[in-house]
Formats: C-alpha cells, sequence, structure tokens
C-alpha cells in the first residue's frame, strides 16, 4: 500500500489519522473520536476498503464539526458518494484544489 496520510484538517481541528488492527471482536473497521482529533482505520484492509473507511470517519469528523447529526447510514452514504464522484471526475478534483 502506498504511504497513508497521516493528518487531516477538518474545521479548525488537525486529526491525527492512526491506522492500526481493530479488534475483530468490533462490529467496526474505523472510529472518529472528535474530542481527541483522532481517527482510526483498521491497517489490515485492502487498500480500497481502507480509503473507503477513511473517508467515511472524515465525513463523521465533518458531521461532527458542523453539528449536522448524520446517521450512520447517511455518513456512509455521503462517504461513499463523495469517494465515486471523486474518482469519476479527476478533472473536477484537480479543479477544486486550484
Amino acid at each position: 500500500m502506498k504511504k497513508k496520510i497521516t493528518t487531516i484538517k477538518v474545521g479548525p481541528v488537525r486529526y491525527q489519522i492512526r491506522p492500526h488492527p481493530i479488534s475483530q471482536d468490533e462490529d467496526c473497521t474505523g472510529r472518529c473520536h472528535p474530542a481527541r482529533a483522532i481517527i482510526e482505520v483498521d491497517s489490515r484492509l485492502p487498500e480500497d476498503v481502507y480509503r473507503q473507511v477513511l473517508m467515511h470517519e472524515i465525513c463523521h469528523a465533518i458531521s461532527f464539526d458542523r453539528s449536522l447529526r448524520l446517521s450512520e447510514k447517511n455518513t456512509d452514504g455521503l462517504a461513499n458518494a463523495v469517494i465515486q464522484v471523486m474518482r469519476d471526475n479527476p478533472a473536477l478534483v484537480k479543479f477544486i484544489l486550484k
């Protein structure tokens, strides 16, 4: 897997991205801890799944920052949609980043 991102800024908060194995006893592959500014993602995931889980946890951080109170289902749907739009429209991503 390519070098993973280690920090991300959401609103005024810089989150640490911590890839590490998450117990298989837990029913999750990632976690967002807004009070500690930490996002955890299971490091054993395949790269494409890791990216999706990371975006899902980033959407949780955005939801917390903007007081959106998104449900788990809405967070998952938003994360999947953002990834798909970015993949389908690389020129748009370049345009936005200018």
